[in-house]
Parts: structure tokens; sequence; C-alpha cells
């Protein structure tokens, strides 16, 4: 408290451009921290005396800052805690459920200490915890915590929040970088991106090199071409665009820094590649699937692309004994890239790099063919998530699409992007026709079909189920339609 007044008391603290707002946010972020120390304590004191009441008091004083975590876990100690089931016998488990919690409440074992009745020994996540199977060689813990800033903006957007979803956005609350938190704005907004070959297409695309940022401030802000979308719907595009067009592109930055290092062939850089290197597996499995086996997190909670194509190998047949096969190639490449970068060998890494690439846009491809299907008997002005859905994961793909087939990429657009901020029909040619121009293109993209898997009655392997012939004619003929009825209709006005 002595902390924050001294940052108040300065000449000018409070003046527009200031950083103070800023740093005493950080103060006032240790501060919570600080509080939650006692709750759970006591917490875990009634549970080692049973004393049901006081556990259920305690519960509902600590347990709503674990949602900010982990939904799934949440709902597991709310159920167990608050609702009556617990028993003197699942102490320990119970015990260990908080403990996994620590670090993300920003709290240590050492912080809670310990009681005669635990069986369990507290440990405190390790310095080089695996993200999924990757194990970084630096220390990129707050890195990955970038995931839990996603989960919260969602929460607080879900809840109507949009203030403070605006302001963890703009500040970050959880990835500590020096004094201050490292924010999904930064990343989304970073100079360094252009060093991403990928990014100059979505900057041509889209025409605006901050093309997430905007998009996710027009939502918050209820702003064409979101100001007559509801609330549900504005949810799904700013939680989507901090997580695969925001996270993704800002992973690739690392990566590209790591490659552009280690071709410098300066050995005093050799720390900086490696370090880029394990930032970037960070940025693409983040906290919630680190410490948690080589397939992360059991619950699906996590956050980023690797949680991403974990949720659709199941319904593509891509799964392999229930991992993603797509995510059993992204962590052997992570894992070559990290040996060549240790070992300063950088021929191939940028090819490497290139490949990661191909593999990371599976997931969203998958995503957006899913979605146009959910959506595909959706009514205009249907309020429905699958329609933003679509929508999203087509913006967070077209830009290679319409790289690799301008056509199919103009299709796809037509079919997903238009309607949404039109209020017309969703899908208008049928999810066939996305389906095949998706195909169309992935020739272009280097994108395997195997790799896409099959759906909707679609093997993206069979050569006879393209329809891509049919599907632009089916635009075309659209597009010619409605230019045929208002020539007709201006004729008749004069």
């Amino acid at each position: 408290l002595r902390s924050a007044k001294s940052k108040f008391s300065l000449y000018g603290s409070c003046e527009q451009g200031s950083n103070t707002y800023r740093q005493v946010r950080v103060i006032a972020d240790k501060l919570v921290v600080q509080m939650t120390i006692p709750l759970i304590q006591s917490l875990i004191y009634y549970m080692s005396i049973d004393d049901k009441e006081r556990i259920k008091i305690y519960a509902k004083a600590a347990l709503p800052r674990i949602v900010g975590c982990n939904m799934a876990l949440y709902q597991y100690l709310e159920e167990i805690l608050v609702n009556g089931a617990y028993e003197s016998k699942m102490f320990p488990s119970i015990l260990q459920s908080l403990q996994s919690s620590y670090s993300c409440l920003g709290i240590t074992c050492g912080d809670i200490g310990s009681f005669d009745r635990e069986t369990s020994s507290c440990t405190d996540a390790d310095v080089y915890a695996p993200l999924a199977s990757y194990v970084p060689t630096t220390d990129v813990r707050e890195h990955a915590k970038i995931d839990l800033d996603i989960l919260q903006v969602f929460i607080f957007t879900m809840m109507g929040a949009d203030e403070t979803a605006k302001d963890l956005y703009s500040i970050g609350h959880n990835s500590k970088k020096g004094d201050t938190f490292r924010s999904l704005k930064d990343l989304a907004t970073n100079n360094n991106r252009e060093k991403v070959p990928q990014f100059h297409l979505f900057s041509q695309y889209f025409g605006d090199k901050n093309f997430a940022h905007n998009l996710v401030m027009k939502a918050l802000n209820h702003e064409e071409p979101f100001h007559e979308t509801p609330r549900s719907q504005r949810v799904i595009i700013v939680h989507r665009a901090l997580q695969f067009m925001i996270m993704y592109m800002y992973a690739l930055r690392e990566m590209y820094d790591a490659v552009s290092d280690c071709e410098a062939g300066d050995l005093l850089r050799n720390v900086d590649q490696v370090k880029a290197w394990d930032e970037a597996a960070a940025f693409l499995i983040g906290s919630i699937d680190s410490n948690q086996g080589d397939n992360g997190d059991p619950n699906g909670s996590g956050q980023l692309l690797f949680s991403l194509a974990k949720e659709r190998c199941p319904e593509f047949g891509t799964c392999s004994d229930d991992f993603a096969k797509v995510n059993d190639e992204l962590l052997s490449l992570l894992k070559t890239g990290q040996a060549q970068l240790v070992g300063n060998k950088c021929s191939s890494l940028r090819d490497l790099v290139g490949d990661i690439e191909t593999l990371l846009a599976v997931p969203l491809i998958q995503s957006m063919l899913y979605h146009a299907v959910q959506s595909n008997s959706e009514n205009a002005g249907s309020t429905s998530g699958s329609i933003a859905e679509a929508f999203m994961f087509a913006n967070a793909i077209l830009p290679l699409i319409d790289h690799a087939d301008s056509d199919a990429g103009e299709a796809i657009s037509y079919n997903l992007v238009h309607p949404f901020t039109t209020s017309t029909k969703p899908v208008p040619d049928g999810y066939d026709s996305v389906f095949g121009n998706a195909k169309s293109a992935f020739p272009g993209m280097n994108i395997d079909c195997e790799d896409i898997g099959t759906y909707g009655g679609w093997n993206f392997c069979d050569t006879s189920s393209s329809s891509r012939g049919a599907s632009v004619r089916s635009s075309c003929t659209a597009l010619s339609l409605i230019g045929l009825v208002t020539t007709t209709y201006i004729i008749l006005l004069h």
C-alpha cells in the first residue's frame, strides 16, 4: 500500500501518457495475491478438521479466483467444497487439486505453509516445466501464462464486463514481464511481426497491419460491423481473435526471431535464439496444457492452438491414441528445432518453421469446416454461436487460402464472412461449396489431405469428392442474381 501511495505522490503521476496506472495495477494485483493466501490457508485448515460449514464459507471466498485459472478445476472443487460433497477422506486429493492452482494464483507452497495432516508434499512448478511433452531449456513459465489472460478476457466479456476486459487486454494481468505485465494488445500490435512472411499476407488481405487488434476493439466497443451483433456472438469474436489470430501470429514471430538469430552466426545470440524458440512453444501450448503430461490438460481447458487440435481430432478422425496427430508432429518439430538451435545448426531451420506453419493451419481449417456445417441450416439474422465461429475461423485462415487460390478465398468469404456482416443467410451455397473450395486450395498451402481427415461426408483425400467447379459457379451465380435484381430495381425507379 505504501508503494502504491508513493506512485501517486509523484508530480505528474496521473497525467495523460503516464505509466503510473500500469505500475499501480501491478501493485494491486500483488495485494490480491496476498489477500488470497489467508483464504487458502483457512480453507485447508478447516478441511483438515472437517468443519463443513467453514469449508463452505472459505471455499466461496477463495474458489472464484480459480475460475480464471481452470474452469473445469473450479467446477470440480465447487461441487465438493461448496455443494457439500466433501468427506475427510478426500483431504489429500482435494489438497493436491488446490495446490495445482497455486502458480496461476501467483502464490507458492512456501506462502501457504503446511499442516500436520498434509499427506501430500507441495512442490512449486519446475522452472523448466514441460509444455505438453516439450521441455524448454529456458524459463518461459510467465510467457505461457498469457493463456490465462485469454481465458479471463473471455469470462469478463461473457459476464458483460467489457471495460474490465479491455483493461486486461491492454494492460495484462498474468504474464509478468519485468515490473509490469505482458499484454495481448502488445502482442497484437508489435512491429516485429513483420519478420513473419505470413504477416504481410494477413496485412494485405485485411488492409490493416493491426487487423486482429482492431477486430477485438470493434467487438468490445460494439462498433461497426458489430454494432447490431448480440453479446453471445461478440464474445466468440473476441475470444477467437485472441486465441487464433493474435497468438498464432506472435508465436510465428518468435520462431522467426530464433531463425534470424541463428542465421546471424553470432554465438553471443545463441541464448536468445533458444529462448525465442521456447517462447514460441509457450505461445502455442500455454500454461494450462503445461505440467499435465504429454497430451496437456485432460479436461480440454487449454486456450491455444495445441488445445484446438485436440478438440477437432475426434470429429475429423485425426487422433492417434487420443492424441491429435497434428500435435504429435508439432511437438516433434519443436523438439527438432530446439536441438538444432542448441547445436547452432541453422541450415534447415527456416524450412522446419515452414513445416510448422503448415501444421498450425490444419486445426484452423478443420474448425472453419466444422462450423460451416453447424451454421449451414441457420436462417438470416440467426444469433447462433456457430455463425460467429465460422466467421472467425474463416478470417483466421482466409489470407492463406486466398494467397493459394483467390477464387477459393472469394467463394469461402462469400459463404462464411459476408453473411455475418450483412445478416444474409449463412452459407448460401451450402457447406459443400466451402469444403470443395477449401480442398482446392490445399496444394497451394502444402496441406496434406490426411491431416484434415474426414467430416460432413467428405474424405479430403478422395479425388472424386471435389465440388469446386459447382461451388465457384454457385457463388458467381448468386452474385449475378443480386446484380440483376439491383439493376432492375434501379431501372424501375427511373
